[in-house]
């Protein structure tokens, strides 16, 4: 990504999911299924389906290489019935056989509440949009709840780059990326953790958006951005039918219009492949209801 300076549609993978909505390497969240599944990036087999009954739809997970972190969902239907299985958590799964090692379901004294994206920086910890709650919360690798950022509108995505102490927050409602630096690999409280700089921004608040306004947002500034990707010097924003390609200090490089996909849902970035591949959910001609995809395109 390196030299990125456009991008080719090269396939969409056929796969079993169902409602893709994050993925990380070759795993992907199937909300609708309620599962994990370990797809193959070349021909989009599903090699291996991870299930919890302690989840209900997963949004986003971090892989390791030896677990999984996923962080679950539930349907306010669930949560109203007070079952302990459907609250909104974070889990750490041993990665070779899916059992459960650690949850947890609140931080700084406040229940997650609608949570999304998540990002390990340098390995060490953790850190969750908790979209419903406008924050970040920040774990360590066993789940212990550390601290918390606020003064976000709903964000929705996190991504930092390995070996890198930035973190980069996709604040969805304000039209526009946060980026933070950590002053320490393992921070302790939210004095560790600076705020560096805005990227982007938006047409104004949502309610002010006419249907189809998004293709009129110049370079560089975003309308509701949903997922954030990091590698090498680039930054990869996606919104719903739009992928922005710009430097990490926010300098647009590109923007491709994805109108023709459907329902542009995540991003991961595989720069030793030269590809993106982006989570997608496109409607079926056929009234099944969606059905669902992923596409990989090449700089």
């Amino acid at each position: 990504l390196r030299r990125l300076r456009s991008l080719e549609f090269v396939r969409t993978l056929p796969t079993e999911l169902h409602s893709p909505m994050f993925a990380d390497g070759e795993y992907v969240c199937d909300t609708r299924d309620h599962s994990i599944k370990h797809v193959c990036a070349e021909t989009g087999a599903v090699r291996q389906t991870l299930r919890q009954p302690a989840w209900r739809k997963p949004r986003s997970l971090c892989v390791t290489p030896t677990c999984l972190y996923v962080v679950a969902w539930s349907d306010h239907h669930s949560e109203q019935e007070g079952s302990a299985g459907a609250q909104a958590g974070v889990h750490r799964l041993r990665r070779s056989d899916g059992a459960l090692l650690a949850s947890a379901y609140s931080c700084g004294g406040l229940p997650l509440r609608n949570p999304h994206g998540c990002a390990l920086v340098e390995g060490a910890v953790l850190f969750v949009a908790d979209t419903g709650h406008d924050r970040v919360c920040v774990f360590d690798l066993a789940l212990r709840p550390l601290f918390e950022l606020g003064g976000f509108a709903q964000p929705n995505s996190v991504a930092s780059l390995p070996s890198s102490r930035e973190l980069y927050v996709c604040d969805t409602y304000s039209h526009r990326l946060k980026v933070f630096r950590l002053h320490e690999r393992r921070p302790a409280s939210a004095a560790d953790v600076s705020f560096v700089r805005t990227i982007g921004g938006g047409p104004g608040p949502p309610e002010a958006v006419r249907p189809g306004f998004e293709t009129r947002v110049p370079a560089g500034h975003f309308y509701m951005p949903r997922s954030v990707a990091v590698a090498a010097d680039r930054i990869v924003v996606v919104e719903a039918s739009r992928v922005h390609v710009l430097t990490r200090q926010g300098e647009p490089l590109l923007v491709h219009e994805a109108a023709e996909y459907g329902l542009l849902r995540g991003v991961v970035a595989a720069p030793a492949a030269h590809r993106l591949i982006v989570v997608d959910e496109v409607r079926a001609p056929r009234p099944l209801g969606p059905c669902h995809s992923a596409h990989a395109l090449r700089r």
